[in-house]
């Protein structure tokens, strides 16, 4: 369901307001695919973390 969100944010929201982590960003240049990325590894490094805390 969240990335349902993200893409249902991106499609409403545009570029204009979600910058560099536009999820259509790769039609008019590959540096948002960098951010994404970025964003991505440290929603995961956070996951793991309260993962670990849980336990």
């Amino acid at each position: 369901m969240i990335p349902l969100g993200y893409y249902v944010a991106g499609i409403s929201a545009g570029y204009r307001y979600m910058k560099k982590l536009y999820p259509f960003g790769m039609l008019t240049d590959y540096e948002t695919k960098y951010w994404i990325l970025g964003a991505g590894i440290v929603l995961m490094v956070c996951g793991v973390v309260v993962f670990r805390r849980r336990r």
